[in-house]
């Protein structure tokens, strides 16, 4: 049986690694979609450069300022999905609402959503906060990227001292005993754990259920996680 401070540190090496495969997903679209579009902005200017035809100059810059306010407004919405500003100034409820119209404006599904959370001023948990926009996150990134779902529903209910999460999709399905590269599914394990939760995936060919019970309050047993959490 570990002791306390190899639980620790084995908890620690966990969330770290779980942190390292949310970056890594993060630098997968600055790379597939940002830096490629930017490249191929590059050589249509170069192209365009090179012609004495003031009409092909001017197509080319129109169509240079149209695809940097794509990629201006693309990259806006990633560092939100970093650290979504609301998450701290205004809280949950506000945080996850900015998330779901994004979601909406960017993916084919319909999404339905209820939040029933009591956020009066320093009650909540900023672990548990942080937590629950994470899941929440994950679970709509694996809808649009996996499941080809027509409809989502997303439900944060706190009842007897706990929040009770579901995002409820009818995709495709997959294995959650083997998921595939990009569902981050551990990393929604250890925050989940982190705080003392639970965190269930039911998923068959007719949809997917991924649902999370967490404390309210987070019991601060292990103090380094605190920071490693905030990501």
């Amino acid at each position: 049986m570990p002791g306390f401070c190899e639980q620790e540190r084995l908890l620690e090496r966990r969330l770290l690694a779980a942190r390292e495969d949310e970056r890594r997903r993060f630098a997968r679209e600055l790379h597939d979609d940002t830096l490629q579009a930017l490249g191929a902005l590059r050589v249509q200017l170069s192209s365009a450069r090179r012609s004495d035809d003031v009409e092909t100059l001017r197509a080319a810059l129109d169509g240079a300022v149209n695809e940097l306010g794509r990629e201006i407004a693309s990259l806006r919405m990633l560092i939100s999905d970093l650290r979504p500003a609301a998450l701290d100034e205004l809280g949950l409820r506000a945080a996850l609402e900015a998330l779901f119209a994004r979601a909406d404006s960017r993916h084919d599904f319909t999404l339905d959503s209820f939040i029933s959370v009591d956020e009066r001023r320093g009650r909540l948990d900023d672990d548990v906060r942080t937590t629950i926009y994470r899941i929440v996150q994950e679970a709509l990134t694996n809808v649009a990227r996996h499941a080809g779902a027509r409809r989502v529903e997303v439900t944060v209910v706190e009842h007897d001292g706990a929040i009770t999460l579901s995002v409820r999709d009818d995709g495709r399905g997959f294995d959650p005993a083997s998921p595939r590269e990009g569902f981050g599914i551990t990393g929604m394990r250890e925050r989940v754990a982190l705080t003392g939760g639970r965190l269930d995936i039911v998923s068959t060919p007719h949809g997917t259920e991924v649902t999370a019970v967490i404390p309210a309050v987070r019991e601060r047993v292990i103090a380094p996680a605190r920071d490693l959490m905030r990501f």
